[in-house]
């Protein structure tokens, strides 16, 4: 008979934050200048006017640091103004959690053309623009995915705080019916010859016992499966950063925490 080992899961998978890219210490740390960015052919048509356009492909913000040769993509916080290059910005923390989320899930996380462009379509709304056209001409099923993710963003998976039983020399295969599992990173962890292997973009865990195992029970530590990748969202940067300017306020999100 083989022997039955519990194994624990009440530590498993939280929420990573403070993974820096930008190296932000406070949001002054990211005083600096603002210019336009001419990537992507993409525009937005809402109640406040048209915001770029197929010929005028004014839709990136951008604005670094003084003194600094990187530029950081922003979004227009105030839709219907207009902002110059080369204008003085001044810099505060942003503390609005909901946006910087949405952000983050839609752009921050997946960057490419489309969804920095997508991504400003929906801040428009949240600020009470009313949006009638992306020429992304996937818009709908971004909002609709964006949205349905920020309402599980604190989610765990459904077994969490659970333990499961699992006989050594063999492998269960766990499935979380809360279906957030699958915006975790892949990743293996092994502990006293017991395995959690997850694959990102799938709702299953595989728990794995070696038939050597001598343990009876285990219990995975939230440190141990950080290491090994087992996180939801991790930021971009430290904290999120509101321009303010005569024109127009911009702002710079990448914090999950908002």
């Amino acid at each position: 008979m083989h022997k039955v080992i519990k194994i624990m899961m009440s530590v498993l998978m939280f929420l990573v934050t403070g993974m820096s890219q930008l190296s932000i210490v406070s949001a002054a740390d990211l005083s600096g200048e603002f210019k336009y960015g001419s990537e992507t052919p993409y525009y937005i048509v809402s109640e406040t006017g048209s915001h770029g356009s197929a010929s005028n492909t004014l839709n990136y913000k951008l604005v670094r640091r003084t003194g600094s040769s990187t530029w950081v993509k922003a979004f227009c916080m105030e839709p219907g103004k207009n902002l110059t290059d080369g204008v003085a910005l001044t810099p505060s923390q942003y503390t609005k959690t909901r946006i910087a989320r949405l952000a983050y899930l839609g752009y921050y996380s997946q960057q490419n053309a489309k969804n920095y462009i997508n991504t400003q379509a929906l801040i428009y709304e949240e600020l009470g623009d009313k949006v009638s056209y992306v020429s992304t001409e996937n818009y709908d099923t971004f909002k609709k995915n964006i949205l349905a993710k920020y309402e599980k963003f604190d989610t765990k998976p459904v077994f969490n705080g659970s333990t499961i039983q699992v006989a050594a020399g063999t492998s269960v295969t766990i499935t979380d019916t809360n279906k957030v599992l699958s915006d975790y990173k892949t990743f293996t962890v092994t502990q006293n010859g017991i395995t959690l292997s997850h694959t990102k973009g799938q709702n299953t865990m595989t728990v794995t016992v070696s038939k050597s195992c001598t343990v009876a029970a285990q219990k995975f530590s939230d440190d141990v499966i950080k290491a090994a990748g087992g996180y939801k969202f991790d930021s971009r940067s430290d904290v999120n950063i509101y321009y303010k300017n005569s024109g127009q306020d911009i702002a710079v999100f990448g914090n999950v925490d908002g």
